[in-house]
């Protein structure tokens, strides 16, 4: 299975902060099965923005329910630019 840099960065963020293994077959899982709260998923987004050098608006992730809707958020925003930009130095 090929592993986009955006699900690469937020599993790592993922196992980062909540102590996890986020296994391979996790894409469908629910974010609560994975133990992430509305919270969790605001500091992972603010790690893989950094990571990707991305800026996603925090209202993107409302009503996101799984993995694979958080991956897909950052791999729209990295394919086109649209919601992204590079932060400041």
């Amino acid at each position: 299975m090929e592993c986009s840099v955006a699900r690469r960065a937020i599993i790592d963020a993922i196992e980062e902060i909540k102590g996890i293994t986020v296994p391979d077959g996790a894409n469908d899982w629910d974010l609560k099965r994975l133990e992430l709260d509305s919270l969790d998923l605001i500091e992972i987004g603010m790690i893989v923005e950094q990571q990707l050098r991305v800026t996603v608006p925090t209202e993107r992730f409302d009503g996101v329910q799984t993995l694979n809707e958080v991956v897909g958020i950052f791999d729209r925003a990295l394919a086109s630019g649209s919601d992204s930009q590079t932060p400041p130095d």
